[in-house]
């Protein structure tokens, strides 16, 4: 049994279950479509949205206008809005967009920066040709879950609620 421990391991071994298969050994991962929706953040949002269930404001910006235009559109500067990469984890790339404290105070006196000023953030991406694929989603106040997940058949089995908590070395679980 194979059973992969990223987001990269389940795309890359769902496309070859059938090699895996044909030798004996069976890999734990859905079939390729599913994974493809599922580790994209931005189709995951749309793949919900379409299916009638409830998501939070998001935008899938590809330009670095639509870019502004999406945090404008979701109340920035008056409300907090993320930044995320479509594809990533373990909070690599998030970033929550807050007028709260200037960027002076926040990179001096943070000890895991993941709040900046819209300003900052977007200097940081000028002088590149294009942005990164990225989700921009309106802010969502309280605790911080992942739930981990084991299905078989397609009937979930087993999950396992993990609260989110932010020490003073930065965000772990």
């Amino acid at each position: 049994v194979v059973v992969p421990l990223s987001d990269q391991e389940t795309r890359s071994l769902s496309k070859h279950k059938d090699e895996f298969r044909s030798t004996g050994a069976e890999v734990l991962t859905p079939e390729g479509d599913h994974v493809e929706i599922a580790s994209d953040k931005g189709s995951m949002l749309e793949y919900l949205d379409s299916e009638g269930i409830s998501v939070p404001g998001f935008h899938l910006p590809e330009t670095f206008s639509e870019l502004d235009q999406a945090v404008s559109d979701l109340g920035y500067p008056e409300k907090e809005v993320v930044i995320k990469p479509r594809r990533q984890r373990a909070a690599r790339g998030f970033w929550n967009l807050s007028e709260e404290r200037n960027t002076q105070d926040l990179v001096m006196n943070e000890k895991c920066l993941q709040t900046l000023p819209y300003d900052a953030l977007r200097n940081l991406l000028a002088g590149k040709d294009e942005i990164p694929a990225l989700v921009v989603m309106e802010y969502l106040e309280g605790t911080d879950f992942n739930v981990d997940c084991l299905s078989l058949n397609g009937e979930s089995e087993y999950q396992i609620p993990i609260r989110r908590i932010k020490p003073s070395a930065g965000p772990v679980q």
